[in-house]
């Protein structure tokens, strides 16, 4: 069936329970399956393993948010009929097992906020091990411990938190967190106080972080820019993402308080390019 559907009218049945879909943006392919199941005046996403009964992602969305997001993940603002079903086609128990993941998610995270000394852990390996942690000065923060050394530090937001804390507890029944060891949370504060002094720094414009040979991460009001100079003159600048920096800085933390990307900029170095981005 190649018939297809505007997307105004498909999310008019959708939001009025009158369907389902079979999003195709979402579907993982065999064993998973995904599904937007329409509730009250939304619609709650689920990829689950019907095989094990299980969800491996679950999402609530409002009207609100159907209809801010849908529109950027739908091709040419139209659906195809044949990924729109009726609701007896939605398998029993796929909203049920999605609304169980998003409540072991949540109680999972509110207690990782709560106890910053608490973690969930995931072997990388017989020599390392990846630590899923949260502080207030930080964020959400991923280490990897390697015979008891912290070697990498990662940085994340909370939509990517979700999506990676979903699927360990569709991984694992007995998913807890647990206590960090005493002498890495010393390690890691020490580095991510270090982190913190560099950051300000930067929003200040004193200094930059090197990501290539004549380039330099600027940090803009909290956007951060690769950017080159000539003296005062801007001959290049582009947006950067924030997680590369952040996992750079605190990884380099770690061990040396003024690593080597650091990179000194002139005065209005930072000004110049904030005209220059200003003026596009």
């Amino acid at each position: 069936m190649t018939e297809r559907v505007p997307l105004a009218e498909a999310m008019i049945d959708l939001i009025a329970g009158r369907v389902a879909w079979r999003p195709p943006w979402f579907q993982p392919g065999p064993p998973m399956e995904a599904w937007l199941i329409p509730e009250a005046t939304g619609a709650l996403l689920v990829v689950w393993d019907p095989s094990r009964a299980r969800a491996e992602r679950a999402v609530v969305y409002d009207e609100a948010k159907l209809r801010a997001e849908l529109p950027r993940l739908v091709t040419s603002g139209v659906v195809w009929a044949r990924d729109i079903v009726p609701i007896a086609s939605v398998p029993a128990g796929a909203a049920r097992c999605g609304h169980a993941l998003i409540t072991r998610l949540a109680s999972t995270l509110a207690l990782l906020r709560a106890r910053p000394e608490l973690c969930l852990e995931r072997s990388l390996g017989p020599d390392a091990t990846d630590h899923l942690s949260h502080r207030v000065e930080v964020g959400w923060r991923s280490f990897v411990v390697s015979k008891g050394t912290p070697i990498r530090v990662a940085r994340y937001e909370d939509d990517v938190i979700e999506a990676m804390v979903s699927a360990m507890l569709f991984a694992s029944d007995e998913l807890a967190p647990v206590p960090i060891d005493p002498a890495l949370i010393a390690k890691l504060d020490e580095g991510e106080r270090r982190w913190i002094v560099l950051r300000e720094r930067m929003r200040r414009g004193e200094i930059g972080w090197r990501v290539h040979v004549d380039r330099v991460v600027v940090d803009l009001e909290g956007d951060l820019f690769s950017a080159a100079f000539h003296g005062l003159q801007v001959t290049y600048s582009h947006p950067f993402a924030r997680g590369h920096v952040d996992g750079d800085m605190l990884t380099r933390t770690l061990t040396d308080a003024e690593p080597s990307p650091i990179v000194p900029l002139l005065a209005g170095q930072q000004a110049a390019l904030r005209a220059s981005v200003r003026s596009r």
